[in-house]
């Protein structure tokens, strides 16, 4: 059966005096909840439009129909689930994951561009781990998403995950160059900020052998190229014991 006839039915049965349209299965799923997984854009607004619909129930991993369609990246029906004004933008699933992070996490740049206009949306939720949406596209490499994030008003670019971690030390120690840009621009940024263990992004860059973004930290303003993490390390021996040559030399001459 296709598609178009399965939408046909869903118009016939919401016609039904009695159906049930938030009725769930035994994974907490509502057929809202089924549609906005798989992107079924045309039954997804058939049933948002019904005012007795709960678009916020939540399946058994605590997702909503918005997490569930934020990351899996149906746009679509990511834009007609916000229209309704009580669907909740800040909705957490088991993990502490909002429908923003987990647009993140997936990559969806669009979403999220959709999701940080909304009024009241938490732009520093953290999960389980800590991370903040913009902690998770640092992570992930996500150059784009990054850049909408930093740009936002709000946006804390110093939030630390529970291991110490801020957004500049994950992709210091990530080799993702372009995020290092954009963070080492955005005012207030720690260059110099401590993880649990003591190290700072320079520290994490000289470790991994990065050295693009280790000449972009050493010459970030007001940098401690000689910071010593817990252990007495500084970011020159973190390069000398990982065999970094460039990196070496490039701390040397900061030294001087």
């Amino acid at each position: 059966m296709s598609m178009g006839w399965h939408v046909e039915v869903v118009k016939l049965l919401v016609k039904i005096e009695g159906v049930d349209m938030s009725s769930k299965d035994r994974w907490g799923q509502t057929p809202l909840s089924l549609a906005a997984e798989r992107g079924h854009t045309e039954i997804a607004n058939l049933l948002i439009e019904m005012k007795d619909v709960d678009v916020n129930s939540k399946v058994k991993s605590d997702q909503t129909p918005l997490s569930l369609a934020a990351e899996r990246g149906h746009v679509e029906v990511a834009k007609l689930l916000v229209k309704r004004e009580d669907a909740d933008v800040n909705s957490k699933d088991v993990w502490g994951q909002t429908p923003l992070s987990l647009a993140v996490k997936g990559g969806c740049a669009k979403i999220v561009k959709l999701l940080v206009k909304i009024e009241g949306a938490n732009m520093n939720s953290k999960g389980r781990w800590g991370q903040t949406p913009l902690s998770l596209a640092a992570e992930r490499g996500h150059v784009e998403i990054a850049k909408l994030l930093v740009e936002r008003e709000g946006v804390d670019a110093n939030s630390k995950g529970i291991r110490g971690w801020t957004p500049l030390s994950l992709v210091a120690g990530g080799g993702h160059v372009e995020i290092v840009e954009l963070l080492i621009r955005r005012e207030g940024v720690d260059v110099d900020s401590k993880d649990r263990y003591g190290q700072t992004p320079l520290s994490l860059a000289a470790e991994r052998g990065h050295i693009e973004i280790a000449k972009l930290l050493v010459e970030s303003e007001g940098i401690d190229v000689n910071s010593e993490d817990k252990r007495g390390w500084t970011p020159l021996l973190y390069a000398i014991v990982g065999g970094h040559i460039q990196i070496i030399e490039l701390l040397k001459k900061a030294d001087e």
